[in-house]
C-alpha cells in the first residue's frame, strides 16, 4: 500500500487570456501563506484570474480570508476573479456567507 505524503501543492500558470492558480490538498494555516503568495503573484498580471480549487480536500478559514483578499485586490484593479471550487470549498464558502461574492465556474461532470 502506498500512502501519499503530499498534503498540499499549488501552481501558477500564465495563459494567453488568464492567469491560472491551481491549488490542491489541504488549505489550512500551514499552507495559507503559499496560497496568498500565489494569489498575489496572479494579481500582478493584468489578466483575469482563475483559481482552480477542484482538488482541495480541506479549506479552512485562512483559505477563505486569502480568497476574499484576492477578490478585493482584483476588484480594486478592475480584474475579474473566478473560482472552480471543490465540494469542500463550496461548503465552507457558503457557511462563511461569502459564496455569492465569487464568480463560480461549475466543475465539469466526471
Amino acid at each position: 500500500m502506498v500512502t501519499s505524503l503530499v498534503k498540499f501543492w499549488s501552481t501558477i500558470d500564465l495563459l494567453d487570456d488568464a492567469t491560472l492558480v491551481t491549488v490542491a490538498g489541504q488549505v489550512d494555516m500551514d499552507s495559507c501563506c503559499e496560497v496568498e503568495d500565489r494569489l498575489r503573484q496572479a494579481n500582478e498580471v493584468p489578466n483575469p484570474v482563475v483559481v482552480d480549487l477542484g482538488s482541495v480536500t480541506f479549506f479552512g478559514s485562512s483559505g477563505v480570508n486569502a480568497l476574499c483578499s484576492a477578490l478585493e485586490s482584483c476588484d480594486a484593479r478592475g480584474v475579474a476573479l473566478a473560482i472552480l471550487p471543490s465540494p469542500a470549498v463550496v461548503n465552507v464558502l457558503k457557511k462563511a456567507g461569502v459564496y455569492e461574492l465569487f464568480n463560480v465556474i461549475p466543475a465539469a461532470p466526471r
